[in-house]
């Protein structure tokens, strides 16, 4: 029997305010799309919908009224989660992908708490039984609570997978604008992210420092016990060979409003393919619009000058990146290579451009598993006695890392002081 509406409601929503009004919320997730008959889904609500779409009902004195909401509009609403002192905390939901990560991420935080008020008490009652050897009288200790009740977020799950749906339908809408494909990549990276990072903050700051400290370590004594191979330094050069590379292409233009807000909607994405490739600041690459006809005339021009040696490796850099954090995104790269500068052109939704950097700029080799998309479980956070360790052993190779002493050193300083000007 197909389920209905009032039945759904009862089983699957989640409290909310929609415009100010008390609210139930029904996020439509593709298993509950199924349970439906949807013909008569269409016919209750008066419109067709589709997983990703969220049914609100919300009262207006006795009458109760209902809409169908769009999964990228940003409506006037906010979800409610009980605090088990009483009342509720309100998670806007304006941008309804960022509040499910929101959520999802409280859930997790929920879990770990319970956990925490469990062992605290845990301590309270075992104090509190010694006391009564010695008192009967002792005072009952004032026990903890957890800040939500265990069943908080029990249908955040259902949101979650409503909005994934949501993501899937926006990137397979052909008349989807590139800045709103663009939001739906970001939502999609920032749900892949909530999924991986099972970490606290507390927990990531100490796995931080600690990777820090090795890394230092690693550049000081790459075979000390505690190194860590270090990441590319940065580079210091001024990228005038990228520039004038640039300069000599005669077409493209400068980014679009809109693309630049499909970049800025990206941030860190940009910032980890490009790390992968070279040590130039993502802010500071070259960068060119390309027309449809720019693009031919590029590809004309520097076809002689295709990458063949470092582009296979670096190429699937990206790819690596891109597929496991932006599952379905599709593009086209080259890369190539000319006068000490590599230029990279892409092809996508948003359109056709290239970026340039100095050639000797370029990441010769990373573990884009270990470096970019590494994922940390609480058997990777350090101990604090590791991280002191760490400390320890970092402050005495500043001072002494053991390799051998340059008495010259002074000589080549001198040389290259004395040679002439070109």
């Amino acid at each position: 029997m197909p389920l209905t509406i009032k039945t759904a409601f009862a089983q699957n929503a989640m409290r909310a305010e929609f415009r100010g009004f008390p609210a139930k919320v029904l996020p439509l997730s593709p298993d509950l799309m199924a349970a439906f008959n949807p013909a008569e889904l269409a016919e209750s609500v008066g419109r067709n919908v589709q997983a990703g779409n969220l049914l609100v009902g919300w009262m207006e004195g006795a009458d109760r009224r209902g809409m169908v909401l769009n999964p990228n509009a940003e409506n006037d609403l906010a979800f409610l989660i009980p605090l088990t002192a009483g009342g509720d905390e309100r998670v806007p939901a304006g941008n309804l992908q960022r509040a499910a990560v929101r959520l999802f991420e409280m859930g997790r935080e929920s879990v770990r708490d319970h956990v925490r008020v469990a062992e605290e008490n845990e301590k309270l009652q075992a104090a509190h039984e010694k006391a009564l050897e010695k008192d009967p009288d002792a005072p009952a200790p004032e026990l903890l609570q957890p800040r939500h009740p265990s069943d908080a977020f029990g249908r955040v799950a259902g949101l979650l997978a409503s909005v994934q749906a949501g993501i899937n339908a926006t990137l397979e809408d052909p008349f989807a604008d590139i800045v709103t494909k663009s939001r739906a990549y970001a939502a999609q990276y920032e749900i892949g992210r909530a999924n991986a990072n099972v970490l606290t903050p507390e927990q990531m700051s100490k796995l931080t420092e600690y990777r820090a400290l090795r890394e230092e370590i690693g550049a000081l004594q790459p075979t000390h016990e505690l190194a860590l191979t270090p990441p590319a330094a940065a580079y210091e050069g001024d990228g005038e060979a990228a520039r004038e590379l640039l300069e000599e292409i005669p077409v493209g233009t400068g980014f679009s409003a809109a693309q630049m807000s499909a970049m800025a909607a990206n941030p860190v994405i940009v910032k980890e393919v490009f790390g992968a490739l070279t040590t130039t600041p993502a802010m500071q690459l070259g960068a060119r619009m390309l027309s449809a006809q720019d693009r031919e005339l590029v590809l004309q021009d520097l076809a002689r000058h295709e990458e063949r040696t470092w582009a296979p490796e670096a190429l699937n850099r990206i790819s690596e990146i891109l597929g496991n954090r932006m599952p379905g995104y599709r593009f086209e790269a080259q890369l190539f290579s000319k006068d000490e500068a590599d230029v990279l052109m892409v092809r996508d939704h948003v359109g056709a451009y290239l970026y340039s950097w100095d050639s000797a700029s370029r990441v010769a080799e990373i573990n884009v598993r270990d470096r970019v998309l590494s994922t940390f479980t609480e058997a990777d956070v350090p101990s604090d006695e590791q991280i002191e360790a760490a400390r320890a052993a970092l402050q005495e190779l500043r001072y002494d890392n053991g390799a051998e002493i340059d008495f010259f050193f002074a000589d080549v300083i001198e040389a290259e002081g004395d040679e002439p000007d070109l």
